[in-house]
């Protein structure tokens, strides 16, 4: 599968984990950061905005982080687990970049 073909996935289920999270999502403060994360059968999604801070980043990470050529985290945040395992990780800022 080509690079577009698996953006173009991802933005597809992106739109409909976002609908998800319109229709059914509700705000809850989990350990990490306030998220809307609502849950449908044993699919769990997780959706941050700007508006919800990330924890700060110790020295030790920032160090690992810039070591591996890691980004910093993008304003908006999915995650999407199914059976307790993530399935997807995507993050996005209002300029349309990605990672």
């Amino acid at each position: 599968m080509d690079r577009a073909t698996k953006i173009a996935r991802i933005e597809a289920i992106r739109a409909s984990a976002l609908l998800a999270v319109r229709l059914r999502g509700k705000w809850e403060a989990p350990a990490i950061s306030a998220c809307a994360s609502p849950t449908i059968g044993d699919v769990k999604i997780g959706y941050r905005t700007p508006f919800q801070r990330l924890p700060a980043e110790s020295d030790v990470l920032r160090y690992q982080r810039a070591l591996v050529g890691g980004k910093e985290n993008l304003p908006y945040g999915l995650d999407i687990w199914q059976a307790r395992k993530k399935v997807l990780n995507v993050e996005w800022s209002d300029d349309g970049s990605s990672k």
